[in-house]
């Protein structure tokens, strides 16, 4: 099984906005998930899987509904200078 990442590059209105200055915040990449290896897998050769993958930065509202609970606590942690073992990323909120 192979999975290859690109950077999804239709991107709508509001996040061109917000990526000005060189934002790198949460964004759809895509992942284009290889199935040629996997005998059992006859149809699709590849699987265009989708995935979110970056930062998450503050201040952005803790109430949207892409945040997660563990998210929104690692911000609040951050916030307070606390030290983390990772910086708060981003989550898919569904698959396909």
């Amino acid at each position: 099984l192979k999975a290859e990442w690109r950077e999804r590059r239709k991107a709508s209105r509001a996040l061109r906005s917000a990526r000005l200055g060189g934002d790198s915040s949460c964004r759809l990449q895509e992942l284009s998930v290889d199935l040629r290896a996997e005998q059992s897998v006859l149809i699709p050769e590849t699987y265009m899987a989708n995935n979110c993958q970056g930062p998450c930065h503050w201040p952005q509202s803790d109430r949207s509904p892409n945040y997660n609970n563990h998210v929104v606590l690692l911000l609040k942690m951050q916030e307070r200078g606390e030290p983390l073992g990772r910086s708060p990323c981003c989550v898919p909120t569904a698959y396909a």
